[in-house]
């Protein structure tokens, strides 16, 4: 009755191992989900900050008129856009098209902005100065709130995914059953 004991300890001993090791494929595999979430999460952080220099740039260049805030508007326009085409890329060639999707409305939202900032720039050279403050006030302002509230929502759906608290720990729930039920065998 010893031995038979102990083999069929030794049999859900080698169970729990395999069970292990193909649990080992799967917690690899969710942490190189973790791991590029948390560099994806990084890099659209860099972009909502560009976003944000930009809507502080529109609003200097039209308390200012200084040219340099409209060149630094158009440049970071052009950077996040840049960024922007290099995330929808990634996220197409990992086979994430809803990511690619969302990152395309972001993208489209931030065109949607800079088109406005630029009826508002040209109505301030017409010396246009109070339409050109009231269109970047109304609608200027909400493209902006638009484009990067966009981005905060791929953000935060980031955030979700590197949650490790949501995650189930299964392999130790499991290795728990078998080594409870060796033993009682044993006993």
């Amino acid at each position: 009755k010893l031995s038979g004991a102990f083999a069929l300890l030794s049999i859900l001993v080698a169970i729990v191992g395999v069970i292990g090791a193909l649990n080992v494929a799967r917690v690899r595999s969710e942490a190189d989900v973790i791991t590029s979430s948390a560099r994806e999460a990084g890099r659209l952080a860099q972009i909502q900050v560009d976003m944000l220099k930009q809507t502080a740039a529109e609003k200097d260049y039209l308390l200012s008129g200084d040219q340099r805030m409209r060149e630094l508007h158009a440049s970071l326009g052009q950077r996040i856009t840049l960024k922007l085409d290099a995330e929808i890329r990634k996220a197409l060639q990992s086979g994430d098209s809803k990511r690619a999707q969302a990152l395309e409305q972001v993208k489209v939202k931030s065109q949607g902005y800079n088109t406005t900032f630029d009826e508002a720039a040209a109505l301030y050279e017409a010396k246009r100065t109070v339409e050109a403050i009231n269109l970047s006030m109304n609608e200027s302002e909400v493209r902006a709130d638009q484009m990067v509230g966009g981005l905060g929502q791929l953000i935060r759906e980031n955030d979700a995914q590197l949650d490790l608290s949501t995650q189930t720990p299964m392999l130790t729930v499991i290795a728990i059953r078998w080594v409870l039920l060796a033993i009682f065998f044993a006993l």
